[in-house]
């Protein structure tokens, strides 16, 4: 992923189709920063800002993620998630809610800063 900050614009919650709000990982999906760059995902405090669907696996490497909403957790996951070298600013975190997981989900986190 090219450095700069993405911004998620189209709000609109409950919603598992990738139209609006977040963006539904429907299939395992890999994003890693080029180089040494650090891209910004911003959830534009619309919805979170990654749901993971089933049994599928989400691999972040490199990002910085920031402004996905409270209520919702700034990834919400049911499969596995794997963070490497990832930023999550205060505004994911507040109330402890930058990940949420389902019973069955695995998390694997590697020098990450919450």
């Amino acid at each position: 992923m090219p450095n700069g900050t993405y911004f998620l614009y189209r709000g609109g919650t409950d919603e598992d189709n990738a139209s609006t709000g977040d963006l539904d990982v429907l299939e395992n999906l890999n994003v890693q920063a080029t180089y040494r760059n650090r891209p910004v995902i911003d959830g534009n405090d619309i919805d979170r800002i990654f749901d993971v669907h089933g049994s599928h696996e989400l691999t972040l490497s490199g990002l910085t993620l920031k402004n996905g909403t409270v209520v919702s957790g700034g990834i919400n996951g049911g499969g596995a998630i794997r963070l490497y070298d990832q930023f999550s600013s205060a505004s994911i975190d507040a109330c402890s809610k930058a990940i949420r997981l389902s019973a069955k989900a695995q998390l694997s986190i590697t020098t990450v800063v919450f």
